[in-house]
């Protein structure tokens, strides 16, 4: 199966309290298991950071979806490609904290790539190349802990 992913990083319009994004995953999670998308959903400092995988047309059509979403502005897309298989087979979507990241000792490893994106440091091969390294190892992290 090709497995397309992409990320993107967006303002939101408002402040997000713990207890909605989770809420937020929830009703993303439901909509994404009929898609067979997976990813995960992060917010720091008023901004979101998604990742999404699955078929591309799926993945591309929720992309849609959620740029039309009023309580946020996107402020870069990042393709991913297609992947050699699927990194968060299990995720439909997941709202991952900043205390699960810190869990996973991969707070830094987020920062960096979240300040390379908003400022543009980084051309899209590199960047990719971090996300993707990111998306490795949260999902080797949660692979060890089902164990």
């Amino acid at each position: 199966m090709e497995i397309f992913a992409v990320v993107y990083y967006s303002q939101a319009h408002y402040s997000f309290r713990e207890e909605q994004l989770i809420a937020l995953a929830r009703k993303a999670e439901e909509r994404n298991q009929r898609l067979r998308v997976t990813g995960f959903l992060q917010y720091r400092d008023g901004h979101f950071f998604q990742y999404l995988e699955g078929k591309q047309y799926k993945v591309l059509t929720l992309l849609g979806h959620i740029k039309r979403d009023p309580r946020h502005t996107i402020l870069r897309i990042v393709p991913l490609g297609e992947l050699p298989t699927r990194y968060l087979d299990h995720w439909h979507m997941r709202y991952i904290g900043q205390h699960i990241l810190a869990q996973y000792d991969l707070i830094d490893l987020l920062h960096i790539v979240l300040d390379r994106i908003s400022a543009g440091v980084y051309d899209q091969e590199i960047l990719q190349r971090r996300i993707l390294r990111l998306v490795q190892k949260i999902s080797a992290y949660d692979r060890r802990k089902e164990q």
